[in-house]
């Protein structure tokens, strides 16, 4: 489903704004 998609995606660049890169390698899956 592509909301569900869009859900992840957002989730993702909200976890990378309060992480930072690190954050960005471990979702990198």
């Amino acid at each position: 489903m592509p909301s569900a998609g869009a859900a992840q995606g957002l989730r993702r660049i909200a976890i990378l704004g309060s992480t930072g890169s690190i954050g960005e390698q471990t979702l990198d899956v």
